[in-house]
């Protein structure tokens, strides 16, 4: 899941380390990626390059991603001082994060003359939502050529396995996942894949095919097309 925040966090570069407060904790959710969009407004008067934001004490359930890079003028047009946004992403760990924890952390801007000018902010770590029943989504892309994905969910944990039928109800290959906890398995990263091959390794031909989720005690069963 990703979210991106509505909230500018305003940046003042004027003396190291100088910035402004935010006003509350930030909420985010296991397993969810966030994009903060940080305001810089550059009342140096010096030309800043190379202006990145990272993270430097962050645990080991955050992943930030590569920070963008961008540059300020010396000075704006009219009265106004130069701005810039920079969006910052980061990935909080859907099982390592400790859910109900509030975590501070420190953020970092930096620029190409090695100046550093640091923010407190504090994370809130919610517990990501669970499906409340088990269920299995429509694949996608659908029609297909060759390859597709198959989104479903699930209540609660258990071993999953997805079966691909022909028109004849023969059974075309089998797609074992393996042990699942409860969640939405639905991006690419997450949903079974299939690559349009048989149990042989040969490519199937056009046509409708069934697929089939078994986990646990439910099953569900689906139909997609096959078109070349």
């Amino acid at each position: 899941m990703k979210r991106r925040l509505s909230l500018l966090l305003l940046i003042l570069f004027f003396i190291l380390s100088q910035g402004i407060a935010f006003s509350s904790p930030i909420d985010v959710r296991q397993g969810e990626q966030v994009t903060l969009t940080l305001k810089l407004v550059n009342v140096e008067g010096v030309a800043l390059s190379n202006v990145k934001a990272f993270f430097s004490n962050a645990p080991e359930w955050i992943s930030p991603s590569v920070s963008p890079v961008v540059s300020l003028e010396a000075k704006g047009v009219g009265n106004e001082r130069p701005v810039a946004l920079l969006p910052f992403t980061f990935t909080v760990d859907k099982y390592a994060a400790p859910e109900g924890v509030s975590y501070p952390l420190t953020l970092k801007i930096s620029d190409a003359s090695n100046g550093v000018w640091t923010k407190e902010i504090v994370l809130n770590v919610l517990s990501r939502p669970l499906p409340k029943s088990s269920a299995l989504l429509q694949n996608y892309p659908n029609p297909f050529n060759p390859e597709t994905w198959i989104p479903y969910q699930l209540k609660e944990a258990s071993d999953v396995t997805i079966r691909i039928f022909d028109l004849r109800g023969q059974l075309v290959r089998t797609l074992d996942l393996g042990y699942k906890e409860a969640d939405f398995y639905v991006s690419r990263s997450d949903a079974a894949y299939w690559d349009g091959r048989n149990n042989f390794g040969e490519r199937v031909a056009s046509g409708i095919y069934f697929y089939q989720l078994q986990a646990g005690s439910f099953s569900a069963l689906k139909k997609m097309l096959i078109l070349k």
